[in-house]
């Protein structure tokens, strides 16, 4: 192993697997963060509960990170256990976890990239497009807001430089999309330094958001920390973070994908974000479904049980680092094992994963157990309300 249990820049990811003794898998922090990391599973493998386990590690004292995680199931949210658990703090260090929900997570429109601000205006003619492109040129050095777009199309049809048909649909899809859409905002805007902290791990709860909400999303926010550390690296002026983050993506396969609309700023982040210190962990149950391009990016892999064969396929394609005798193991492990293989340790390895400090928020519901809950309840309001009818006749 590169680095020890317990060790500055270490992460404790589980114990080798089939020996008698316990002996620690242990993966080297600045490695898995500088240069990506996936975690590849089928259904029911345990990729969440593992990612739970790297974050916990990431959040302990020899490493301190600043982490974020998108998470579309609303399965992070049990990491905030971290904050009453001992051997997480240290002198004066003590982890936090914040959760932002639906109401907290606002894109300012004024701040969203003329791309993005298209994606969620759906089937623009070629006039809508270069109308609105103009619009948004002529108004991006400023802060504007949907009314003021509006307004603008209504000076262009009155004033007859715009078609009527061309200002009135564009007018009725900002009103119908921008005025009624959560996520963006005329004003408010997520707090980057209230985001990014080390020593945090911030949870984006996206349950709550429809599929082209969370692509803009990813794409609005892995843009907008890019720039900071790009910023805070080549000294320039504007919004700056000023320390390393670490990103993790639940549901890869939807936002890494070439069809999705955070696909060309995750493949930007993932060929040149190590040198900015932007880390991403990838996790996903079909990594058929993720562009090779970006998988092969991820310098450290982690693969659980995966049965399908174009899954099996394109880890093949995209990590070089194992082979078809490592593929082929895949289908028997069973649920908390996996293939550890890549830079952040010296050679492949199959691991148990360790056990969690936090509970685990992604568990499966036990149908049988919430049925018989169910029906006893229910059972004994009924011999209640037999009995509450025995007095009723018993009286008359």
């Amino acid at each position: 192993m590169r680095k020890k249990k317990g060790e500055v820049g270490s992460i404790h990811a589980g114990f080798i697997l089939n020996r008698e003794e316990d002996i620690p898998v242990v993966l080297d922090t600045s490695l898995v963060v500088s240069e990506h990391l996936a975690i590849l599973a089928g259904t029911g493998s345990g990729k969440s509960y593992l990612a739970g386990v790297i974050v916990e590690e990431l959040l302990k004292p020899y490493n301190r990170a600043c982490v974020l995680v998108f998470d579309p199931h609303g399965e992070y949210h049990t990491l905030r256990e971290v904050e009453g658990i001992q051997e997480f703090g240290e002198n004066n260090y003590k982890p936090s976890v914040r959760i932002f929900s639906r109401d907290d997570i606002k894109l300012r429109l004024s701040e969203l990239e003329y791309d993005e601000l298209v994606n969620l205006l759906p089937n623009l003619s070629e006039k809508m497009e270069a109308t609105l492109n103009s619009i948004y040129r002529e108004m991006s050095e400023e802060h504007f807001t949907a009314d003021s777009l509006i307004e603008r199309l209504e000076e262009l049809r009155d004033s007859e430089s715009l078609a009527e048909s061309t200002a009135n649909g564009l007018i009725w899809r900002i009103r119908r999309y921008l005025k009624d859409m959560d996520l963006v905002d005329d004003y408010r805007h997520i707090d980057l330094k209230t985001l990014l902290k080390p020593g945090q791990a911030s949870i984006l709860q996206l349950t709550e958001f429809s599929d082209l909400e969370q692509e803009i999303l990813v794409s609005a926010m892995m843009k907008r920390i890019l720039k900071a550390r790009i910023n805070a690296e080549k000294g320039n002026p504007g919004e700056r973070v000023d320390y390393p983050v670490f990103v993790v993506i639940e549901e890869a396969h939807r936002f890494a994908s070439r069809d999705s609309r955070s696909y060309d700023v995750l493949r930007t982040i993932l060929s040149e974000g190590r040198k900015f210190g932007l880390g991403v962990c990838l996790i996903s149950q079909r990594p058929s479904k993720i562009d090779s391009d970006i998988l092969s990016q991820c310098m450290t892999q982690i693969i659980m049980r995966i049965v399908n064969p174009a899954d099996q396929e394109n880890i093949k394609k995209s990590v070089e680092s194992i082979g078809k005798e490592m593929i082929d193991e895949l289908p028997g492990l069973t649920k908390g094992q996996a293939l550890v293989a890549g830079v952040a340790v010296n050679t492949p390895i199959l691991m148990r994963v360790r056990k969690r400090l936090t509970s685990h928020g992604g568990m499966s519901k036990n149908a049988p157990a919430e049925w018989r809950r169910w029906t006893e309840k229910s059972e004994s309001k009924g011999i209640a309300v037999k009995k509450d009818m025995r007095l009723f006749w018993d009286e008359d």
